[in-house]
């Protein structure tokens, strides 16, 4: 019964970004189902095959390793608020215990792409997204760079040819921002949701392979291709003078990161408790005072449902869904944890992989500012479509979610 629910909601959020497509004549059945088949494998391979099960232990293990470094840093400058909640009666702190690790994954990653291993790995996914996707290769570079660095960064790897790219690859570029996220922050995830769900870095890492078929299918369903495809192989990855200096700019660069999260999570926070103390106001309904969060989750609880979940949990799942929409997946993973219990071990996994992308309001103004000066030419192209590919990528990310849920034993 899962299978038979879950390739309705597959068919079901199709549909919806055809209804949607900017042609609907020259939206492509045989573009889904590849995307569709691609996506099936990706996560057959990810999630059943021992090898990479292993390998993704390894992974989680040195993130654990990473996590414990930091702690001992954080604690040798700030003491008892660097403390792990055991150790100390101050409990949990975000900004002492779990977000400082975005300061040593970006020197780690600087570090890597100095010894260019970060870009030999980049280039063989994008060869592999080439040969299975049918897309061209510059967007090919792109999709598999964003894998590891992030919609802000990836449009900067094939900077020559953004102004050369289709409507179509543009789009598909954004959308794959939208639906996937930086590597910087995988491990930032991993250390919330840890509690709640084991190996959760290697689900981080499935959720964004897994979903990159499915950005790039409905990107171009949503806008078809029309034109020519580029097909530049070349890509510009940051150049440092040294080692150390590759280090010294990660550092840096997470370091504005870090400021970056704390002042939007501050900021969005402060903004949810002020709109549920209005909502408060109102008359309350079963019983209960309105929250955004009770809202939310009445609005894309059919969305949620269409993924598999069952309905006396659908509620609950589409609040989550609706604040990752609305403000980030960062609130939305700490709301995960909070309200754990409320969801079965099934519903949980595959609310990790169905939060886990860029795609919210706020990102339509970071993507508007990276492209508005990358090519300034193109800003009001991108501003068109940035709605667009919100939706797209919260498409994307629920198809992942559904197909874990269906896969999930």
């Amino acid at each position: 019964m899962s299978w038979v629910h879950g390739i309705l909601g597959l068919v079901v959020f199709y549909l919806l970004a055809w209804g949607l497509s900017e042609n609907r004549k020259h939206a492509s059945l045989k573009i889904v189902l590849l995307g569709v088949f691609w996506q099936f494998v990706f996560a057959l391979i990810l999630l059943k095959v021992p090898v990479i099960t292993e390998i993704f232990q390894w992974i989680n293990q040195g993130v654990v390793a990473i996590t414990a470094a930091t702690q001992k840093a954080m604690g040798f400058m700030f003491g008892g608020l660097a403390t792990s909640p055991e150790g100390s009666h101050l409990g949990f702190i975000l900004a002492f215990q779990a977000l400082p690790v975005l300061i040593v994954i970006s020197a780690l990653s600087a570090l890597l792409f100095h010894w260019r291993i970060l870009p030999l790995i980049i280039r063989v996914f994008s060869w592999l997204f080439q040969k299975t996707l049918r897309i061209g290769g510059t967007l090919g570079i792109a999709a598999a760079a964003n894998v590891f660095i992030g919609m802000n960064e990836s449009p900067l790897v094939i900077r020559p040819y953004l102004k050369r790219l289709t409507h179509s690859e543009l789009f598909s570029l954004m959308v794959c921002g939208m639906a996937g996220v930086a590597g910087t922050v995988m491990v930032l995830y991993a250390s919330i949701v840890g509690p709640l769900i084991p190996n959760v870095i290697g689900h981080v890492i499935t959720a964004v392979l897994i979903s990159v078929p499915a950005a790039l299918t409905v990107s171009r369903v949503m806008v078809p291709e029309t034109e020519t495809i580029s097909v530049g192989g070349q890509a510009e990855f940051a150049k440092a003078a040294s080692t150390l200096d590759a280090i010294s700019v990660g550092i840096m660069d997470g370091a504005k990161v870090l400021v970056t999260v704390i002042a939007m999570l501050v900021g969005f926070l402060a903004l949810i408790y002020l709109l549920n103390m209005a909502l408060g106001l109102l008359p309350h309904f079963e019983g209960q005072a309105l929250s955004m969060q009770r809202v939310l989750g009445w609005i894309m609880s059919p969305i949620a449902w269409l993924m598999g979940v069952p309905w006396h949990e659908a509620q609950a799942a589409g609040s989550l869904l609706g604040t990752k929409m609305i403000l980030n997946e960062v609130v939305a993973y700490g709301e995960l944890v909070r309200i754990g219990a409320e969801l079965s071990p099934k519903v949980q996994l595959m609310m990790l992989y169905a939060l886990c992308g860029f795609a919210n309001l706020g990102s339509i103004g970071i993507m508007i500012g990276i492209y508005g000066s990358l090519v300034p030419e193109r800003r009001q192209e991108v501003t068109r479509l940035g709605v667009k590919a919100v939706i797209a990528g919260t498409l994307s990310t629920c198809m992942t979610g559904t197909i874990v849920g269906m896969l999930y034993v």
